[in-house]
């Protein structure tokens, strides 16, 4: 092959590799500029594709709240012999003032699912903790099918172990709601569900080394919470906490 030739063949081969990278680079701005973007990331969710980006970006702050959170603790170096895990109904507990001689360590969150239990379960070997107690579920609650509920709560159980392998766990149980009264008529077909839900609650705590504590049956009258003890059906009124103080209080000590 003569000189000529050759560079003919080189030129046409740096074509093509330009071609080629050039290609590459624009599909890359392209999916950058396209899926990663707030504006088309809402067009493609207005079409029917993908998630609405204000989710995810609720859900990236919410994640860095709890990251901030557990760093909080961590550096405050406290080793508690309990955390108590949970949605709102735990974050409105006040068990430290019922056992004041132990450390504890209120964990709950308002507003979570199980979703975001399994999201935060790192959250408690900040602490290291000697017992958790979890209770979760109800929220979603009327829209989680039961075989969907099992299998998050199963992988719940699984990231707290994972994350505190020495710890003691208590599953505690769902309370019962008031159908008739506030947030609690959202639960109005759930009755009978949360007593099934319950039952793989204890299920899963027999299968995985776990303790099941039985809340459900201390508060309720007819399988419903009276309306004496909840102000929206849902929620206690800060003096029946005593009731589920008395139950765990063998656990607990």
């Amino acid at each position: 092959m003569d000189s000529l030739s050759f560079r003919i063949v080189n030129s046409k081969n740096m074509l093509r590799y330009i071609i080629i990278v050039s290609l590459l680079f624009n599909v890359c701005c392209g999916y950058i500029i396209f899926f990663k973007t707030d504006v088309c990331q809402k067009i493609i969710y207005k079409i029917g594709f993908g998630e609405n980006p204000s989710m995810v970006n609720k859900r990236k702050i919410e994640f860095r709240c709890i990251q901030g959170w557990e760093n909080t603790l961590y550096k405050m170096n406290v080793d508690a012999d309990i955390v108590f895990f949970g949605n709102s109904i735990t974050y409105e507990s006040n068990f430290q003032q019922v056992f004041p001689d132990l450390k504890i360590v209120n964990m709950g969150c308002n507003k979570d699912i199980i979703d975001d239990l399994i999201n935060r379960a790192f959250m408690i070997k900040s602490v290291h903790p000697k017992k958790i107690f979890v209770m979760g579920g109800i929220n979603n609650f009327n829209a989680t099918p039961l075989d969907e509920f099992k299998i998050k709560y199963e992988t719940l159980v699984d990231s707290i172990r994972i994350y505190n392998p020495g710890a003691n766990i208590f599953l505690q149980s769902i309370l019962p709601v008031n159908p008739t009264k506030g947030v609690g008529t959202i639960y109005v077909d759930c009755v009978n569900k949360i007593k099934d839900a319950n039952e793989i609650i204890e299920n899963i705590s027999r299968n995985n080394n776990c303790t099941y504590i039985d809340l459900f049956s201390a508060y309720q009258v007819n399988d419903t919470l009276p309306q004496k003890y909840t102000r929206d059906g849902l929620h206690l009124y800060p003096k029946y906490y005593d009731i589920w103080a008395d139950v765990i209080k063998p656990f607990v000590e």
